[in-house]
């Protein structure tokens, strides 16, 4: 008896072809979701951006206030130890500008030196800065702090140069944390807009007669030491935002 007649062969499995295509943009369409969602994450913390998240913005503005009050303290004891607001020098070796020919050859009243202000040149600035203001020939120190001469009005005497640190070219939302930070007034939730920009150069140990004024038209930094603004100058345009810290008041 035949029980089973004539040649039968296994049914060959067709190739998954279409699953495996599945399966691959699936993992594409992950991997681009990932990719999107990560991207969307590190830019809300990245800094050196026009507008960082709001924590991110809180901490720097911590950072930034917590620095110029050190580099205060650091000259305020240059003073103490003999120093003449002359003789305070902010040379050092990552940055030109700064040499003082004033200041004495054993580098007593040096800021950034283990013999005077033992502070370090501080090397954050890039990445704090807004990076749409790093452009070739912008002034006004991108990419570093910026140590020079203006007036603040109503600090000292009005017309005298102060000593004054800057950190240019911040976000625009750090710039607001900074004023809150120090009770100073963001008009309708804006930054104070500076009255006008005349240029501030390098400190050498040398005040103008004439020099730069920090003030607004409605007052908003009338003796104030530190605060932030908008620039209101080609060199320092609308739009674009600005840390000073008052380092000797004269």
């Amino acid at each position: 008896m035949i029980c089973c007649g004539g040649n039968h062969h296994k049914k060959q499995a067709k190739p998954r072809d279409t699953e495996s295509g599945s399966i691959i943009i699936w993992i594409l369409v992950a991997v681009a979701l990932f990719a999107a969602l990560n991207f969307a994450f590190t830019k809300g913390f990245r800094t050196g951006e026009a507008t960082v998240s709001d924590e991110k913005a809180r901490l720097l503005a911590t950072e930034i206030v917590d620095y110029g009050r050190t580099v205060q303290q650091a000259v305020r004891l240059l003073q103490i130890n003999g120093c003449d607001e002359t003789e305070v020098s902010f040379d050092q070796a990552i940055v030109s500008g700064y040499s003082n020919s004033n200041a004495p050859a054993d580098n007593s009243c040096h800021v950034f030196n283990p013999g005077g202000g033992g502070l370090n040149w501080s090397s954050t600035a890039l990445d704090i800065q807004d990076s749409d203001f790093s452009y070739e020939g912008l002034d006004d120190g991108y990419g570093t702090w910026l140590y020079a001469y203006p007036n603040v009005v109503d600090v000292g005497i009005n017309g005298r140069c102060e000593l004054v640190a800057f950190l240019n070219w911040i976000p625009r939302n750090v710039c607001i944390q900074i004023n809150e930070k120090l009770g100073i007034d963001n008009p309708s939730g804006e930054p104070p807009r500076e009255a006008d920009w005349a240029g501030r150069q390098e400190f050498i140990g040398v005040y103008d007669i004439s020099c730069a004024q920090i003030s607004t038209p409605a007052g908003d930094f009338e003796g104030k030491l530190n605060g932030c603004y908008e620039g209101n100058h080609p060199n320092q345009p609308n739009g674009s935002y600005h840390f000073y810290q008052v380092l000797i008041v004269r």
